[in-house]
């Protein structure tokens, strides 16, 4: 797990996309951690290609990157805590999660 993506992200580090298409062909799992989903938009390196499962939680973050990743139209400003956004890859549906009751 990689806390504060977008330190990381930035540096743009071959060695980390190769490690997260390795691990994905293994079976593998790399999770990378953001606050915010505009760390994801900018990058050369694909990483959004990359998820098989995305999940956000609220956020006031623009709608760009969440766009992107869900599909639609998701405003995570209104999500309630606990609730969030979920897409799993080889799903055409995004949904609308429980992760925990406050």
């Amino acid at each position: 797990m990689l806390d504060e993506a977008h330190v990381i992200l930035s540096t743009k580090l071959p060695a980390l996309s190769n490690l997260i298409r390795m691990s994905r062909s293994k079976g593998g799992a790399i999770m990378l951690v953001s606050q915010s989903p505009d760390d994801f938009e900018s990058d050369d390196e694909g990483f959004l290609d990359n998820m098989g499962m995305t999940v956000a939680f609220n956020t006031q973050a623009k709608a760009g990157p969440t766009k992107t990743v869900f599909g639609g139209n998701y405003a995570l400003g209104d999500l309630p805590v606990g609730e969030a956004y979920c897409r799993i890859r080889t799903e055409a549906k995004t949904r609308r999660i429980v992760a925990w009751r406050p």
